[in-house]
């Protein structure tokens, strides 16, 4: 999902962006197992009604996992390779005024997530994998 984002603004704080970003994303199954990985480039962009620059650093994944309808199993490395707690940074520079602010988040630093869910039935039978059936079929044209 290739983007191409081309901002200007005018006025006290103008901004002039050309920012390349977007997101890739595969999976692949195999029998009970899957394989999957994403990537999200930086992004750089006026803030929405607000005169800073915030930008977001790249993120990734990758998740492997095993399911057999009731069980599914997953482990997922997220950013495995960025020591910095910092999700984005906000910045304002002009002749009078300077500002800055960075954001922290866990999303950004390193992590591995486990994952273990299990689907059970109970109550009214559906069919797990096509809940909404269609209705009976009507006898003639007349409904009572």
């Amino acid at each position: 999902m290739p983007q191409y984002w081309l901002y200007r603004t005018s006025g006290e704080y103008r901004h002039s962006i050309n920012n390349l970003n977007g997101r890739i994303q595969a999976t692949y199954y195999l029998k009970n197992f899957f394989l999957m990985g994403s990537y999200s480039l930086k992004r750089e962009f006026p803030a929405t009604q607000a005169e800073y620059i915030e930008e977001f650093h790249e993120q990734y994944q990758v998740r492997f996992g095993w399911g057999n309808g009731n069980l599914n199993l997953s482990v997922t490395a997220y950013n495995f390779f960025r020591n910095s707690w910092v999700d984005s940074v906000q910045k304002l520079q002009s002749e009078y005024y300077d500002f800055s602010r960075i954001r922290y988040s866990t999303a950004s630093h390193m992590r591995i997530s486990f994952a273990a869910p299990y689907t059970f039935g109970y109550g009214k039978k559906v069919d797990r994998y096509d809940e909404v059936k269609k209705g009976e079929a009507v006898g003639s044209a007349i409904l009572k």
